[in-house]
């Protein structure tokens, strides 16, 4: 399994989901941790207790945000193996898109990219 190392809080993206920055985090690892290279491509194998262990928040509270993200969309289980998970494309749409725009305003505004 991949490991977890940060993540980065997109507090537009954040508020416009109404997440938590613990439901942000969560959605975030699972993100993270759904790779091509996973068990199940583009699945996150990663359990209740990883997720809480890396967080630094209890099981307990893992799974109550990760029932809220499920309810709002923004993360999904697998039909065929509830245990995994993967965010949906309301998180692709507001975070992964939003992440993608500022990177090209920050390239764009430092001269590190040129524009037409």
């Amino acid at each position: 399994m991949e490991i977890l190392k940060y993540t980065t809080i997109l507090h537009p993206a954040r508020i416009k989901l109404g997440l938590s920055y613990d439901e942000y985090c969560i959605a975030d690892a699972i993100k993270q941790l759904s790779t091509k290279t996973s068990k199940t491509p583009g699945w996150c194998h990663a359990g209740k207790d990883y997720l809480a262990k890396v967080l630094g928040i209890t099981r307990k509270t893992v799974h109550k945000w990760l029932a809220r993200l499920i309810e709002k969309g923004i993360v999904e289980r697998n039909p065929d193996d509830r245990a995994l998970l993967r965010t949906t494309d309301i998180w692709f749409n507001t975070v992964t898109l939003e992440r993608e725009k500022m990177t090209t305003d920050y390239k764009q505004k430092n001269n590190l990219i040129k524009t037409k």
